[in-house]
C-alpha cells in the first residue's frame, strides 16, 4: 500500500484541518453579517495550530522510539507520547524510555486497554485466555514464559486476518489506510527489527523481543521487562491494525464529491445554530455545581435502584447490579459507554458480557462515596459483596460513568441524556 506520507497527512486529519479552515472561513462571514453576536466564538487559528501538534505527535515518536521497539498507535497513551518525545528532545534519552515502559508496567491498563478491548478483534477472540495467561506471567515476573506466548498470539492473529501469512512473514502486508499502527513507520517497522535472523545462540541480555532468536531458542537472556513490554505494545498495535481491517480500512475508499455552494451554505448555518446552542451550554456549565453528597443523609448507602433519585449516576450503578443478577445481559450493555469492548457487533458483545458475567451473583453493596467530577462525569465508590461460581468476594470497585444524549456527552441536569458506565465492572470481573 502507498501510504509513505506522514501520519499527519492521514486522510482523517486532513480532512479535520480542512473542516476547521472552512469553519474559520465561515466564522469571519457570520462577523461581517451580525450571526455570531452574542456567541463566544472559538479561536480557530489556536484549535488548528493544536490539531497540527497532535497530528504530528505519532510522526515525533516513531522518529524517536521505532527502532527501540516502541510504536505510537491509535490507542496509545497520547500523554505518555508527548512526555517522551519532549524528554528525547531535551537529550534525556533514558528517561525518555523509562517513561514509555513506565506505562506499560501498568497491569491494569494492559487488561483494560489491550487484554479486554482485544476481544474488538474476531481473530484475538479465541486468544483471549492465553493473553490472560500472559498477563499472569508478565505481573509475576516471570517474563521468560510471557514473552513467547505474546509473540504467538501476535502471530496467529495477523495470520487469521491476512487468511495466508503471519505478522512475522517477509511477504505479510501490515499497513492500512489513513492508520497509525498501520503506516510504514509503524508495524511494518517493528515486524522488520523483531525478524531480524538470530542464527548464533547468544546469552548476552537482549532487550529487543527478537522472534527467530527466542523461538528457536539462540536468544537465550531474554528474561526482562523490556522484552515483555514491547510485545505488550506490539499486540496493542496489531489490535488496533485488525479493527481498521475489520472496518474495511486496508485500502482507500472511493473519493467524495466536493460540496456544493448551497451544502456549504447550509454547513454555515447549521454551524451557527449549534454555536448557539453551545453557548447556552456553556453558561449552564459556568453556574454547575457539585452535589457533595452525604451518604446516608443525602443518599442511602445501600437498597433498592427505587431509593435513588431518577437519573442519577448512583441509581445508574445500582441498576447495572441488578442487572447482573437478573442476568439482563442486553440492558448491561446499553448501560456500557460505546459497549462492551467498543467494537464489533451488538450481538457478540453481548455474548461476551454473558459469558464473562453469568457466574456472578451481587450478594451486597455499600455505597461510600458520590463524586460529580464535571457536568457530565461521576464517580461512584461503592463496597461489593459478591459471588463467583462457589467463590465469595469482596471488592471496592470505583465505577466512573458519563452522562450521554444520543452517543454524546450532555450536561446532567440541563439536558436530557442517560449515565453510562465507563470503566467499573471490570473490578467485579478480575477481583480475586
Amino acid at each position: 500500500m502507498d501510504n509513505n506520507k506522514p501520519i499527519k497527512d492521514n486522510p482523517s486529519t486532513k480532512k479535520l484541518r480542512d473542516e476547521m479552515e472552512s469553519m474559520s472561513a465561515f466564522i469571519k462571514v457570520g462577523k461581517v453579517f451580525g450571526l455570531t453576536k452574542n456567541i463566544d466564538v472559538p479561536d480557530m487559528g489556536q484549535m488548528i495550530k493544536d490539531l497540527d501538534n497532535l497530528a504530528g505527535l505519532p510522526d515525533e515518536f516513531n522518529g524517536f522510539f521505532a527502532n527501540k521497539g516502541w510504536i505510537a498507535y491509535e490507542s496509545f497513551h497520547v500523554p505518555t507520547m508527548q512526555k517522551a518525545v519532549d524528554l528525547m528532545k531535551s537529550g534525556d534519552t533514558e528517561t525518555a524510555e523509562d517513561t514509555i515502559l513506565d506505562y506499560y508496567k501498568d497491569s491494569k491498563m494492559i487488561r483494560m486497554m489491550i487484554v479486554s478491548r482485544g476481544t474488538a478483534v474476531e481473530a484475538y477472540k479465541p486468544r483471549k485466555q492465553l493473553a490472560l495467561y500472559a498477563l499472569d506471567e508478565y505481573e509475576n515476573g516471570r517474563y521468560y514464559s510471557c514473552v513467547p506466548l505474546l509473540l504467538m498470539i501476535i502471530d496467529g492473529i495477523v495470520n487469521d486476518i491476512s487468511k495466508a501469512t503471519g505478522f512475522f512473514a517477509d511477504k505479510t502486508d501490515l499497513t492500512s489506510w489513513d492508520s497509525i499502527a498501520g503506516h510504514y513507520t509503524g508495524l511494518t517497522q517493528l515486524k522488520n527489527i523483531y525478524n531480524q535472523s538470530r542464527k548464533k545462540t547468544n546469552t548476552d541480555e537482549i532487550f529487543m523481543p527478537y522472534r527467530n532468536g527466542i523461538l528457536h531458542g539462540r536468544d537465550l537472556n531474554y528474561n526482562n521487562v523490556y522484552v515483555a513490554a514491547k510485545c505488550w505494545g506490539c499486540l496493542g498495535a496489531v489490535l488496533d491494525w485488525g479493527k481498521d481491517i475489520a472496518n474495511g480500512k486496508k485500502d482507500a475508499p472511493p473519493p467524495e464529491k466536493p460540496k456544493t455552494i448551497l451544502e456549504n451554505l447550509q454547513e454555515l448555518k447549521s454551524s451557527i445554530d449549534s454555536m448557539n446552542e453551545t453557548q447556552k451550554t456553556k453558561n449552564y456549565i459556568e453556574k454547575w455545581k457539585s452535589r457533595n453528597i452525604v451518604i446516608n443523609k443525602d443518599i442511602p448507602e445501600y437498597g433498592d435502584s427505587s431509593a435513588y433519585t431518577d437519573g442519577s449516576p448512583e441509581k445508574a450503578v445500582v441498576e447495572f447490579l441488578e442487572l447482573i443478577n437478573k442476568k439482563n445481559y442486553g440492558y448491561m450493555f446499553k448501560r456500557m459507554h460505546g459497549g462492551y469492548i467498543g467494537f464489533g457487533s451488538e450481538g457478540s458483545q453481548i455474548k461476551d458480557i454473558r459469558k464473562d458475567f453469568s457466574r456472578f451473583v451481587i450478594d451486597t453493596f455499600q455505597i461510600v462515596e458520590v463524586n460529580d467530577c464535571a457536568p457530565a462525569i461521576s464517580e461512584v465508590r461503592i463496597n461489593i459483596t459478591f459471588s463467583k461460581g462457589t467463590t465469595s468476594l469482596s471488592k471496592e470497585c470505583k465505577f466512573r460513568l458519563i452522562y450521554e444524549s444520543e452517543g454524546k456527552s450532555a450536561v446532567y441536569g440541563f439536558q436530557s441524556g442517560d449515565w453510562k458506565i465507563v470503566y467499573g465492572y471490570n473490578d467485579i470481573l478480575y477481583a480475586k
